[in-house]
């Protein structure tokens, strides 16, 4: 059978197979397995031009030989969901930038730690939290203590790869994703100025709570 043109429709990176729709109409089945050379996974992505071989086999006629166009380029997107990984590695995509890890806790549950995290993350402008991880505590009110529950994770900002032929589209991208990591910095930034503030409040009222508690102390002892 004559070699065909063809886009790619869809890849599971996991199980690193996935289907392309050929130029004759109809959809062929691929496995990694089956390019004709070695090629970089971020480069098998859904709408990346592709030539192939179709080879008939006994579950079907499947892509072979398949070769990556070569006059096309990456660009970066957001996901289409917001990412909440366990795992600090992606299988797919790329951390234009990460903070350090930050953390929620005082929940009633662990589904409201883990929601309040990751407002928290969008708030800063990620599109991920890498590596989260659930914190289980304790809490008193007189003689009764009851658990609370919290979040740990590292806010990042995770793209996807897309492909072009349109080099000033990955120019112009190139830009916008200098843009996210900048806005990205400055939030982080602010909130950890936040973060500052709070603790120095904190610390001088309970400086001046004891304070006063001191002198109250000395007062009855003068009496």
């Amino acid at each position: 059978m004559a070699q065909l043109e063809g886009t790619i429709r869809s890849f599971v990176a996991v199980k690193r197979f996935g289907f392309i729709d050929g130029s004759d109409g109809k959809s062929y089945f691929f496995h990694v397995n089956g390019f004709a050379e070695r090629v970089d996974p971020e480069r098998i992505v859904e709408g990346a031009l592709v030539t192939f071989d179709p080879v008939p086999t006994p579950k079907g006629v499947e892509a072979r030989q398949v070769r990556v166009a070569r006059d096309q380029a990456l660009y970066w997107v957001r996901p289409d969901r917001f990412l909440f990984l366990k795992e600090t590695s992606l299988k797919r995509g790329r951390v234009l930038v990460e903070a350090d890890a930050v953390g929620v806790s005082g929940k009633e549950s662990p589904d409201e730690a883990r929601a309040a995290l990751a407002d928290l993350a969008h708030s800063l402008g990620a599109t991920a939290v890498l590596g989260a991880r659930y914190v289980k505590g304790t809490a008193s009110s007189g003689n009764y203590r009851y658990t609370v529950h919290g979040y740990q994770g590292i806010p990042a900002v995770v793209m996807e790869p897309m492909v072009t032929t349109d080099l000033k589209r990955v120019e112009q991208n190139e830009k916008e994703c200098g843009e996210l990591i900048y806005e990205f910095q400055d939030r982080y930034r602010k909130y950890q100025e936040t973060l500052r503030r709070e603790r120095f409040v904190r610390a001088v009222l309970k400086c001046v709570f004891w304070g006063a508690a001191a002198v109250l102390v000395l007062a009855f002892l003068r009496r």
